[in-house]
């Protein structure tokens, strides 16, 4: 424990003379004032409709109209030369003529001339789902609810971005850092003057993985205060940073172990950031998911992060991930030690 502690005052004050404190504390500020300052809270999705009506209405589009009134942002304008002087001034909304063509309802839709066919084919097939919506609601489906859910209310756009601030800076930043801090003892020798001491290759590790967490640690808590407060589940979100942050730090012992300096190893270091960052292509759109991406253990540890931010009641995905992160960064520190001591008998 002696030799730990000292290992750890020699690389505190390492990581405090090459900046990485101060590196951790400026980028959580930036992602903190981005987080509440740049980006909205609200971002309006949904397409505004100007929307005319020819005749009166029949009983056929009455859902269609009822439906179009209660959109906020839609608007009924008196006839066609209306709605398109009204889309002129706003680029983002769309038209729609209603009119009776031989004693059926006819529509006329009017877009900018920048939607895709996709996009015109989703909106003239939504007019038609609302259309036919009594016969979609068929009696006999029985609805079965499996889980009840918690609602926390509706969560502002910047702050569904935290999880992945979350993610990024205490939990991959600490890849860069560890990965930085190791080869430059390895340039300057010291592991190899340590290893003419008493210590071993363990503690050597464990003092660098312990600095790695706290850094991460500090992020999180900034992060978090500065952008959700104090009424998140603190337990969680401490205890899945610390996994990620082992995670992390054991990926980045594992591939330092088999180079000389950082710029050999740059080329692997990058690759397997993109390649942990990759699942966050998934946390916007859930229904993405595939097993490519879901098979990449920072897949779990980012929708861990948001169920200890944003509580759903699924905590299984929080004790899963802690699971996958601890057995996974056991195995990786193992085959550290034996790579570094390998490397060590080589030289």
């Amino acid at each position: 424990m002696k030799r730990l502690l000292g290992l750890l005052k020699k690389d505190f004050k390492i990581a405090f003379r090459n900046f990485f404190f101060l590196i951790v504390v400026v980028v959580a500020a930036i992602l903190i004032f981005v987080t509440n300052i740049l980006i909205p809270e609200q971002v309006n999705m949904e397409a505004k409709v100007f929307y005319a009506l020819e005749g009166e209405p029949v009983h056929e589009i009455l859902p269609l109209i009822q439906f179009l009134e209660k959109l906020e942002g839609n608007q009924r304008m008196k006839g066609r030369d209306e709605i398109i002087r009204s889309m002129e001034a706003d680029q983002e909304a769309v038209g729609l003529m209603i009119r009776q063509m031989q004693n059926k309802p006819g529509f006329e839709i009017i877009m900018q001339g920048y939607e895709s066919d996709q996009s015109k084919n989703a909106f003239a097939l939504s007019i038609e789902s609302i259309l036919n919506t009594n016969q979609l609601n068929d009696p006999d489906i029985e609805t079965v609810v499996l889980k009840q859910t918690v609602d926390y209310g509706k969560i502002p756009f910047n702050k569904s971005f935290v999880p992945l601030m979350i993610l990024n800076e205490p939990v991959m930043l600490g890849f860069i850092l560890l990965a930085t801090l190791i080869f430059m003892e390895k340039e300057e020798d010291t592991i190899k003057a340590y290893m003419v001491s008493p210590g071993g290759i363990a503690e050597y590790l464990w003092s660098k993985v312990i600095l790695i967490a706290v850094l991460g640690l500090i992020s999180t808590i900034l992060i978090t205060i500065f952008t959700m407060g104090f009424k998140i589940n603190w337990l969680m979100l401490i205890s899945i940073t610390i996994a990620g942050s082992l995670f992390s730090s054991t990926i980045a012992m594992f591939i330092a172990s088999f180079f000389d300096n950082i710029s050999k190893a740059m080329i692997w270091v990058l690759g397997i950031s993109l390649l942990l960052t990759a699942p966050m292509i998934s946390y916007f759109a859930p229904s993405f998911a595939p097993r490519i991406l879901t098979v990449i253990p920072t897949y779990s540890l980012m929708f861990a992060i948001r169920e200890a931010i944003f509580p759903s009641g699924n905590q299984a995905i929080f004790y899963e991930s802690m699971v996958l992160l601890l057995i996974l960064s056991a195995i990786l520190f193992s085959l550290s030690i034996l790579s570094y001591k390998r490397s060590l008998l080589r030289d």
